[in-house]
């Protein structure tokens, strides 16, 4: 994800507007291709708890937010990759609980044991071929402090 200025998010606003500056597109990058979201943690077969990525959903306004609502959830940004054949997730490590980073992101990978449905408005709006992320293993790689996991 070479693409995109990642940039120190250790200056949040009011507004929670950080986010914006961590995940600023750089000049030529179609800014409507990344999304803001709430990612959820866990096995959607077992209610969200264990290992992987629950569930994500795209919300339009990052000002509401101010922290996240539980320890297995977080916001992040979710781009498309080529052609929509794939997606990146961005995670901005100040805005992870302490057990993410050891249960789902230990070792510099994200374990998938069951696939997790993108929504409809997701795919949509990012043009995505993919409906889901599939079960695998994705390494985690770690750039100016934050997190980013390519789905292909």
């Amino acid at each position: 994800m070479e693409n995109y200025a990642v940039k120190p998010a250790s200056m949040p606003d009011k507004r929670f507007g950080f986010l914006h500056s961590a995940f600023a597109p750089q000049q030529g990058r179609d800014t409507q291709k990344v999304l803001y979201c709430d990612v959820v943690f866990g096995s959607p077969a077992a209610n969200c708890r264990g290992t992987g990525v629950c569930k994500i959903s795209a919300h339009n306004n990052l000002s509401r937010r101010t922290q996240p609502a539980r320890c297995r959830a977080t916001v992040a940004a979710l781009s498309a990759g080529e052609n929509g054949r794939g997606a990146t997730l961005l995670l901005v490590r100040e805005l992870l609980c302490v057990n993410i980073v050891r249960n789902h992101l230990r070792h510099a990978q994200l374990v998938l044991n069951e696939p997790c449905p993108l929504p409809r408005n997701i795919v949509q709006k990012l043009k995505l071929t993919i409906h889901t992320l599939r079960p695998g293993i994705y390494p985690v790689k770690e750039l100016d402090g934050n997190y980013h996991i390519e789905f292909q």
